[in-house]
């Protein structure tokens, strides 16, 4: 078994009891909200789909996996889940994880998150 794979195994034995339904739809809406940004309510209304998805799916070990790797392994995961939680203000949070896992510097857009220039919307729509 290759290094990756022993990680990935690992990580989902680690983190299976605590993939509910709940923490699933809040990763999938705060990786997908980040895409548009626009109000806030955007947020609730992905958070409410993506809730309904995975208590359809809530008995199905494979599927609940399948839905948590998807969204964890992609290249942007991080950035959009800081971009979200900056932009709905769960400022301590996203601290939170950028000091737990040293991402200082490496995120290439966070201080314009934490300044709030990365969800400045132009002057054509009137804010």
């Amino acid at each position: 078994m290759t290094l990756r794979n022993e990680v990935k195994k690992e990580t989902l034995e680690a983190l299976y009891n605590s993939l509910t339904p709940e923490y699933l739809a809040d990763l999938n809406a705060l990786f997908y909200f980040a895409r548009h940004l626009d109000f806030s309510e955007g947020y609730q209304e992905a958070y409410d789909l993506e809730l309904r998805s995975a208590r359809f799916h809530a008995d199905n070990k494979k599927e609940i996996t399948s839905n948590f790797l998807h969204i964890f392994s992609k290249c942007n995961f991080i950035d959009n889940l800081l971009s979200s939680l900056y932009f709905l203000n769960f400022i301590d949070f996203a601290e939170e994880i950028v000091k737990l896992y040293d991402l200082e510097g490496v995120i290439v857009s966070l201080d314009k998150f934490r300044t709030r220039a990365a969800f400045a919307k132009s002057d054509i729509c009137g804010y």
